[in-house]
């Protein structure tokens, strides 16, 4: 997952940085957009603590329960997946 964050940026008091964006969505190729078909987002995404953003667009997750420790998030794209409840 590491090449698809970005946006470093410091975190607490200013003496840290954390990645604070990741894009899991679609990808460019060529001339053609393509679905990455992400299924499942795994509890590991809560290793990164100090995201504020986070795109997964274009997939096919049914689950969003694992981005509940994300507690810096303020904005998750999960629009065209297949996702049933809240």
């Amino acid at each position: 997952m590491k090449a698809n964050v970005a946006q470093l940026g410091k975190i607490g008091n200013g003496s840290t940085y954390a990645y604070l964006k990741m894009n899991l969505a679609v990808i460019l190729n060529k001339t053609k957009l393509k679905e990455k078909e992400i299924e499942k987002l795994y509890d590991t995404i809560g290793s990164y603590k100090h995201l504020r953003y986070l795109d997964v667009s274009s997939n096919k997750i049914t689950d969003l329960s694992s981005v509940k420790s994300l507690q810096y998030l303020v904005s998750l794209n999960a629009s065209r997946n297949e996702i049933t409840s809240l």
